[in-house]
């Protein structure tokens, strides 16, 4: 039995606001207060920067609001000063870079160009959050994918990415794997799905009890 739910609580492909998807600290608090009130000013001292911390702080503060600075500075520029900081060096300007093809943002969307910008680091990396945004990746690809073998090893690699972020603590990654598992892993996927939303049931979050009491009483059936 397919359990294809689920779950409409855990949702691989929405698209928030871009800001909201930044998950890598650059420093803490680097937007002082005086930026927030004059962001153009905080951003042209920085994108002109030849370092490239403060070069990345810029390109965050663009993308997060992009609204208010896009008619200061062409977007295409934009991409073109990410390009040239980006390296394997740079996780952080790379995982910038992917995530900006794999939501669109003002971009045609795409996940393969997404995969192939964080492929260099994949193997050494140890944040949580690239191996997410491949696993997202995956999963956007095998959604448009018709081929059945190639949408199985797409299901792997996105079942592999993420539980890599899963077992560096990301809950997230942790409801996602479950999602997938539970709606193209066989049996056992769908049972080793079940400890893991018992694991997140366990910590007490409200939205992480009812879906664990739903998959309960999916599987009872």
């Amino acid at each position: 039995m397919k359990l294809t739910i689920i779950l409409s609580m855990l949702i691989l492909v929405a698209r928030p606001a871009f800001s909201s998807e930044l998950k890598f600290n650059l420093e803490h608090g680097f937007v002082s207060p005086n930026c927030e009130i004059d962001l153009l000013t905080c951003f042209s001292s920085r994108i002109e920067s030849s370092n490239t911390d403060e070069k990345l702080k810029a390109i965050v503060i663009y993308l997060s609001n992009y609204d208010v600075l896009h008619t200061s500075y062409e977007y295409e520029k934009l991409l073109i000063d990410l390009k040239n900081i980006s390296s394997v060096d740079n996780v952080n300007a790379l995982y910038i870079q992917s995530l900006i093809y794999y939501s669109g943002y003002y971009v045609d969307e795409d996940a393969i160009r997404a995969v192939e910008l964080l492929k260099p680091i994949e193997e050494k990396n140890s944040y949580p959050y690239v191996y997410e945004l491949l696993g997202k990746s995956y999963y956007k690809m095998l959604l448009l994918e018709e081929d059945e073998n190639e949408r199985n090893e797409l299901y792997k690699l996105s079942k592999l990415n993420f539980y890599s972020a899963h077992k560096l603590g990301s809950k997230s990654s942790t409801r996602n794997l479950a999602f997938i598992m539970l709606n193209y892993g066989g049996y056992l996927d769908q049972v080793e799905a079940g400890k893991l939303l018992e694991y997140l049931s366990s910590l007490g979050g409200r939205m992480d009890v009812e879906i664990y009491e739903r998959y309960n009483r999916l599987m009872n059936k």
